[in-house]
């Protein structure tokens, strides 16, 4: 207001002059530039100073709860295949007598055979033994424990022509290593023969069960009173037969003889062969089941039913459920399919 003041009284002065003398536009402007003051605008009070700007950054979105660990990767099954390979005779080896001079490696358990003894049913043999450890025929036995547990005992199969023969060799035994009571016999003419039953079901199935299965799984397969299997054999047989009377006494190696003077009703298992004890009681018992339930005694029954009456899977299912559960439990490995001399065909 106070700047336009001057303006304000030369218009005044021009009026009461009666506008008598006229003013040039550039004396009019050289008046309005003297008395004008330079009017440059304040700029406006921008108040207190603002605080330093602070950099917004997005938050992340809220995870929830932390997640539970991740639980350990499982192990992955070995997909690569597995073979079985055929077995071959050594015949350069250290044998433990002069009369043997063949030899079949079955995953580590030896099969020895005498000179007399043929190549064939040597070969026989050892393709049981095989067939029985490793059933699937995948190359592996098994049960790994048995087979490793015969190693350590130094257990097999010792093939001989005859009973002579064998008797021949024992008497001239001279080897450390090997313990003819771990070395299962067996003849030629029980050996697969041609109209007769295979003694090498029997006998080759028992150093397995005898040596292996016993000594890997005392509680369960041992050869004793109060292991599970002699609890089942005691149950067949009626009653709990102990070793009473002596067999021979000139043979003491043989023992005392577990077999009662007569069976009572009622039991499936009466085994009557004086020379054997407790345990041999138990092998044989085994053997009895297991190959019941493997089909090899269907037709048998008119020439094992004096020591055997549960000649088919069925009868033994049914009568010997205890039995039956235990020889086809899984977690035993123990065969499910009856050998026959081939192995890895």
């Amino acid at each position: 207001m106070a700047n336009s003041i001057p303006l304000l009284l030369l218009i005044l002065l021009l009026v009461t002059a009666g506008c008598s003398q006229s003013v040039s536009p550039s004396e009019f402007s050289t008046l309005t530039t003297q008395s004008s003051v330079e009017l440059t605008p304040e700029p406006p009070n921008p108040g207190p100073p603002l605080p330093p700007s602070i950099p917004l950054t997005p938050e992340p979105p809220n995870p929830g709860p932390p997640l539970p660990p991740s639980p350990p990767s499982l192990p992955q099954p070995n997909l690569e295949p597995s073979s079985c390979s055929s077995l071959e005779i050594e015949y350069n080896f250290d044998p433990p007598s002069s009369l043997i001079d063949k030899k079949v490696d079955v995953f580590g358990v030896v099969v020895f055979a005498t000179g007399g003894f043929s190549e064939a049913k040597t070969k026989h043999v050892a393709n049981v033994l095989a067939k029985y450890l490793d059933n699937d025929e995948n190359g592996i036995p098994d049960n790994p424990l048995v087979v490793q547990t015969m190693i350590e005992e130094r257990a097999g199969m010792i093939l001989f022509v005859d009973e002579d023969e064998e008797k021949v060799l024992f008497d001239r035994w001279d080897h450390d290593y090997y313990n003819p009571d771990k070395l299962q016999t067996q003849w030629a003419d029980e050996t697969n023969p041609s109209r007769e039953f295979d003694a090498t079901i029997e006998e080759v199935l028992h150093v397995i069960t005898d040596v292996g299965y016993d000594n890997a799984y005392p509680d369960v397969f041992g050869e004793v009173s109060g292991s599970t299997l002699a609890n089942l054999m005691d149950n067949a047989k009626g009653g709990h037969f102990e070793e009473t009377s002596i067999y021979n006494e000139d043979r003491p190696w043989i023992g005392k003889s577990a077999v009662p003077s007569s069976y009572p009703p009622g039991a499936w298992y009466t085994y009557y062969d004086k020379t054997c004890t407790y345990d041999c009681m138990i092998t044989e018992y085994i053997y009895w089941g297991l190959t019941s339930i493997l089909g090899a005694q269907e037709t048998r029954s008119h020439e094992i039913g004096h020591e055997w009456e549960l000649h088919t899977k069925q009868l033994v299912k049914e009568s010997d459920p205890g039995l039956y559960n235990l020889l086809t439990d899984p977690q035993w490995g123990l065969p499910t399919e009856l050998p026959d001399g081939s192995y890895c065909k």
